[in-house]
């Protein structure tokens, strides 16, 4: 006991189901404290060693413990310590160390929408990273860390009852699911359940990183070539680099993509450059034409025209169907026309909300306009309607033709003798003098 209370802690080591091991023998072992990050060490011996030494060994094993936690989990030590943070930042802290590192953002969204970009800085700074699915330590899922966030959350969930699952094996991305773990197991250890598989959750950022670049890429120069997987007008296609981040294709690569919120739509596009070119390689290639040479029989050393044509033509290749003579130069001239490119049926993929997929608003029902009411009109009666003023007969509504006799014009006047004095007589007068010359 006083050998073990001495000991570095380079001698001591712990376990993934939480024993302390001392010289290949088990020593203690940890159990949960009043902290998730702060377990609790006790002593595995008999009633034989003494009080004394007994708190000795204790000290000494809860000492490695404080350490090599602290030293594996130094991320979140630092970010729970961290001091300066606003409101809404210390709140995004603390739960990050409540979930051991690794954050669905869907939990938190909008938590993540009310932060600054003061806050945000504040936290990357401290290693957090904010994904389009997660919000996670990257430090925290190599190997070693791993394996220590999963025994202080099984000491925290669990009590340390049982034996604590295996994590899929280092190096793979993904991993097919099992069912029989418990819930919040995989979040843990650092994977995503995406459908029938678990994917890494850095895999899964970038992933979603390489979608982004396809989905919304613009050229930043003329010459800039649209990078592969990318539709023109938005949406992209399943390429290779893709399936090998998760490390599976077909069907269960569907089933990721759906899982994390994609959908898809099938169009006819020309198949893509990288299959052309792997067809016309397996295509064997024509072979030339054998030139017969046409020249005089003297520069053919006697031998007759007839006999060098009569070389086997049958290695002469048929004339391409998209060669075609123009009928203003005749034969001598070929222009070629270019074949209509090769089509295929592709998965067109889609972020969610967007594109064929985005969600139309929800029409607002406007109020009808309802007039006033206004007192209706009452029709009176037939005896008490008021005799018309100009006193005449209605005649339509009698039934009778309406026809009125205008009355008879007065006789007309006498004409009244012209003044001999005026001068309209004289006048008169005068062209009645001039008529008769």
């Amino acid at each position: 006991a006083q050998s073990l209370a001495a000991t570095p802690d380079t001698e001591l080591k712990l376990s993934r189901q939480g024993e302390i091991i001392w010289a290949d023998h088990v020593v203690g072992k940890i159990h949960a404290g009043d902290h998730s990050l702060r377990p609790r060490a006790e002593v595995s011996a008999d009633d034989l060693l003494p009080t004394q030494l007994r708190e000795e060994v204790r000290e000494r094993l809860q000492k490695f413990i404080q350490r090599h936690v602290a030293s594996l989990l130094e991320p979140l030590f630092k970010l729970e310590e961290a001091e300066g943070f606003e409101a809404q930042a210390r709140g995004m802290a603390f739960r990050l160390v409540e979930a051991f590192g690794v954050l669905p953002r869907e939990s938190v969204v909008e938590e993540v929408k009310s932060l600054s970009q003061e806050a945000r800085s504040k936290l990357r700074s401290f290693g957090m990273r904010f994904g389009a699915y997660h919000l996670f330590l990257p430090a925290l899922l190599k190997p070693a860390a791993t394996d220590l966030r999963l025994l202080l959350w099984w000491l925290s969930t669990h009590k340390g009852e049982g034996a604590i699952p295996l994590p899929p094996a280092n190096g793979l991305t993904s991993a097919a699911v099992d069912v029989n773990l418990p819930e919040g197991f995989y979040r843990i250890v650092g994977y995503r359940v995406c459908g029938r598989r678990v994917v890494r959750v850095d895999m899964v950022e970038r992933l979603a990183d390489l979608i982004r670049d396809r989905v919304f890429w613009k050229p930043r120069i003329d010459t800039e070539v649209r990078p592969a997987g990318s539709v023109e007008g938005g949406g992209f296609t399943v390429v290779s680099d893709m399936m090998s981040l998760v490390g599976c294709s077909g069907e269960e690569f569907d089933e990721i993509l759906i899982s994390l919120g994609f959908k898809s739509q099938k169009r006819s596009m020309p198949k893509p450059a990288h299959l052309v070119t792997a067809a016309a390689v397996a295509k064997p290639s024509p072979i030339p034409p054998i030139d017969v040479g046409v020249g005089s029989e003297a520069d053919r050393g006697g031998e007759s025209a007839s006999a060098l044509i009569a070389i086997d033509t049958t290695l002469t290749p048929p004339v391409e169907p998209s060669a075609v003579p123009t009928p203003e130069t005749g034969n001598d001239e070929i222009i070629e026309i270019a074949a209509p490119p090769e089509m295929m049926d592709v998965n067109v993929w889609w972020p969610k909300d967007t594109g064929p997929f985005r969600a139309k608003p929800e029409r607002v029902a406007r109020p009808k306009f309802v007039r006033p009411d206004k007192p209706k009109f009452e029709r009176k009666p037939q005896a008490a309607r008021e005799p018309q003023s100009d006193g005449k007969r209605d005649f339509k509504r009698s039934g009778k033709p309406k026809f009125e006799h205008k009355p008879e014009l007065p006789p007309p006047r006498p004409e009244k003798p012209l003044d001999p004095s005026s001068p309209f007589a004289k006048l008169l007068a005068l062209k009645e003098l001039i008529k008769g010359n």
